[in-house]
């Protein structure tokens, strides 16, 4: 039975939003939220499936990736029908003064915030506990390194990047950047709330 103030329920129907709501199993969707977001599902102790999706065409403006990651994210709970949904906080770097920074652009975090907000949305829309972990706290947990060489701050997020990345691959994951840095997030909220069960590696 759908719930209350859902228009196709008021005709008679049964929408897949409605079912999930009340067929939750305790599984965990993590979101790497950006223009190519990357996704990562596993139920507790399970083998986890991944995944990406660019959000629209490239070059898309920001209504269309917006809109794009809207209905990507809500495909992926109905699909999987998940009790948690965690996210990587948005990051605001620091002013990095030496020669080789780029100028920190707005749009970059627009777009940052935007993602998030949807997230946040999505999850209240479908009932979920929605979580959200710092991308250092991750890449600690899952490659047991804090700080990583570069001497921008472009340089230290791509050797993050290939670090979480090579970890995945030596758990038998083979995924991409994108898909890396959400099972990463998965895999740390997992032992946040599941400390007893012990990972499977697929």
């Amino acid at each position: 039975m759908c719930g209350p103030g859902c228009l196709v329920g008021a005709f008679g129907a049964v929408c897949n939003r409605c079912v999930a709501l009340v067929t939750k199993l305790n599984g965990i969707l993590a979101i790497d939220q950006a223009t190519v977001s990357g996704w990562a599902f596993c139920e507790p102790g399970e083998p986890p499936l991944w995944g990406h999706k660019r959000m629209g065409r490239a070059g898309a403006t920001e209504g269309e990736v917006f809109f794009a990651f809207r209905l990507f994210l809500m495909a992926r709970i109905d699909e999987f029908r998940p009790k948690y949904l965690v996210m990587e906080a948005p990051f605001v770097p620091r002013p990095d003064r030496s020669p080789m920074a780029k100028a920190l652009n707005p749009a970059v975090l627009r777009r940052a915030y935007g993602l998030a907000a949807q997230i946040t949305s999505i999850a209240e829309e479908y009932g979920l506990c929605c979580y959200e972990k710092q991308s250092v706290e991750v890449a600690k947990f899952f490659t047991g390194k804090g700080r990583f060489p570069g001497d921008t701050s472009d340089e230290r997020t791509r050797a993050k990047k290939q670090a979480v990345m090579a970890a995945c691959w030596a758990r038998g994951w083979k995924c991409t950047h994108d898909e890396a840095d959400a099972l990463a997030l998965l895999c740390c909220f997992e032992v946040q709330l599941y400390p007893t069960y012990e990972r499977k590696i697929a």
